[in-house]
């Protein structure tokens, strides 16, 4: 419902996939991105051009000793348990269990963390800080969470956003259990879509506006070291094209550098192991249509008589198949940028070649009336509420 300025007292955000509230820290989907970016905060956030923005912390500075930044936070800095965030709640974040694992804490460059007095804090890095931004503040992992825990249950679910004395309220729904044209015909105010199809069917119309994000998940595909490579298959440039044109169902084109993990090879990578090829499958995640359609294409290029055939994985399933690097190829989605690259590559089986295929965005579907959108460095929005 919108009031005399044209501003709605109320955002409802339809979520198209599922939310698994396990990986708060580590985002998988777009849904989750949305809700966790907007239901949780970090000490600073980075926007599209990665210039640094306020986030529970409104200054930071890099102390006289140059190894550690000294942040105060904001006077009206909160939690998802609605109570005040101080600087010792804060400190927490970077050596509570779910940090300090080897693959958040390296790559991200910091040691430690302790609270000042009620507002300021100092975060201790591993080396002389050289940088003038403390742009790792910004990644997923440092979050500030306390009291997100109960996983939802069944049907469509509610997360209500509803800042103190501030309006709209936002309401995140998930799963979307309705086609979403329907969903836009009645409440739903904000949709992200990689489908062309739901962008077509609001163009026109007056109530949407609409708009392409950035680029913000490149398709590889990933080859065991001691495997036959697809690479010279897929390599060429009319068949990378014909892969971002007409293979999928979603805004596409051919996968542009620079690559993050281009030196992945310097990174540690204890979590994954080197395993002889012994599969014909090319694997993808079974529920994520892009790379089942690149899967299959790519597929049907093989010689006859390869006996390569593609196979979906249940999430699961396909982490796991991953990490053992016994089939011939693999097909994901890997963020574009990354602010740790060590940590995002881990999963990769040691000495794999990594074929970038495509870049796919998404487009926001937006109702007049929704308040200031913010994207971040990752292509992810953040709804501007204060």
């Amino acid at each position: 419902m919108a009031d005399s300025s044209g501003r709605l007292d109320t955002v409802t955000v339809a979520l198209l996939d599922s939310v698994d509230l396990g990986r708060a820290f580590t985002p998988v989907t777009d849904g989750e991105r949305l809700l966790f970016r907007n239901l949780l905060d970090n000490l600073v956030r980075l926007d599209c051009e990665a210039r640094p923005r306020p986030g529970l912390a409104e200054s930071w500075a890099v102390d006289r000793k140059h190894n550690a930044w000294e942040l105060t936070l904001r006077s009206d800095a909160s939690f998802l348990g609605g109570g005040r965030e101080d600087a010792e709640h804060a400190a927490s974040i970077f050596h509570s269990t779910p940090y300090i694992d080897g693959l958040t804490s390296e790559p991200l460059g910091f040691d430690s963390a302790a609270a000042i007095d009620s507002r300021r804090l100092r975060v201790y890095m591993s080396g002389p800080i050289t940088d003038s931004i403390p742009r790792f503040l910004a990644d997923p992992s440092l979050i500030a969470n306390d009291g997100l825990a109960s996983q939802p249950g069944p049907g469509e679910q509610h997360w209500f956003i509803s800042p103190p004395g501030e309006r709209p309220v936002i309401d995140m729904l998930s799963p979307l259990l309705r086609d979403p044209r329907d969903a836009l015909d009645q409440e739903v105010d904000l949709v992200l879509a990689r489908d062309p199809a739901l962008v077509d069917y609001v163009s026109g119309r007056t109530e949407f506006a609409t708009f392409p994000l950035p680029w913000s998940r490149t398709y590889v595909l990933i080859e065991p070291a001691d495997g036959q490579s697809l690479e010279p298959m897929v390599g060429g440039a009319s068949v990378r094209r014909s892969l971002a044109g007409d293979a999928v169902r979603a805004a596409a084109r051919v996968a542009e550098p620079p690559y993050w993990w281009t030196n992945h090879g310097a990174c540690q990578s204890g979590a994954a192991r080197q395993s002889a090829v012994s599969g014909t499958n090319l694997v993808y995640p079974r529920d994520d249509e892009v790379a089942r359609g690149l899967a299959q294409r790519i597929v049907a290029l093989a010689p006859a008589g390869s006996a390569l055939r593609a196979r979906g994985l249940a999430p699961a399933d396909f982490e796991l198949a991953i990490r053992r690097g016994t089939e011939r190829a693999y097909v994901v989605s890997v963020p574009r940028q990354s602010l740790a690259p060590c940590r995002d590559g881990a999963f990769l089986p040691i000495g794999a070649r990594v074929v970038p295929l495509i870049d796919t965005r998404a487009f926001a579907i937006v109702r007049k009336g929704v308040p200031p959108l913010l994207v971040e460095w990752d292509g992810t929005l953040r709804i501007v509420n204060r």
